[in-house]
């Protein structure tokens, strides 16, 4: 959920608003050792990474791996971001996501989001041969703009939904290495 966020943000150049609300309120409240307190607890209770120099490392080496693989042909679609139309370059964080797909060695990847597939297929170049991605969105958009890629299977409805989830686990055996939501761009 935090790389979701994250990456939304970066997308969008900013941090979340409620994030920094939050994070002053508490750190307000109850004192800036408590807010790090409770971010160690966080981060202890997931197990991974063992510390945000961890987590900080691990990002480092997506954006090394991730700057070596080409992002060529691949297409974003309209903007959620921008009133230009359609993006003729890949964003940045494609690369970024490719490098973690690569770096962390994952091979079995649940994306609930498609729009056009630009991050499917950022995600799709970080595998290896061996990889796996099923992909789910609402809405059907660039119908045919993955139907190149063998390794990715497309599901259209709602992630939430038995059926959805269902078709998931027809595609997929678990566990799974990572779980992308970049779906809803809501805070809530």
């Amino acid at each position: 959920y935090l790389l979701t966020r994250a990456l939304s943000c970066l997308r969008e150049r900013r941090m979340p608003d409620r994030f920094l609300s939050l994070q002053e309120s508490i750190a307000t409240r109850f004192g800036p050792a408590h807010f790090r307190r409770q971010q160690a607890a966080a981060i202890r209770r997931t197990g991974h990474p063992a510390s945000l120099q961890d987590l900080r490392g691990i990002c480092q080496t997506a954006w090394q791996e991730g700057a070596a693989i080409s992002m060529e042909n691949i297409v974003y679609g309209p903007a959620h971001w921008e009133t230009s139309g359609v993006l003729a370059k890949a964003p940045p964080y494609y690369n970024f996501l490719a490098g973690f797909v690569r770096s962390q060695r994952l091979r079995k990847i649940v994306e609930v989001g498609t729009w056009y597939g630009g991050s499917t297929q950022a995600l799709d170049r970080g595998l290896t041969d061996s990889g796996k991605i099923v992909t789910i969105d609402v809405t059907l958009y660039n119908p045919d703009g993955l139907a190149h890629l063998p390794r990715i299977t497309r599901l259209t409805g709602d992630a939430a939904r038995p059926e959805i989830l269902q078709g998931i686990l027809a595609q997929m055996e678990s566990p799974i290495d990572l779980l992308y939501l970049d779906g809803d761009h809501r805070y809530e």
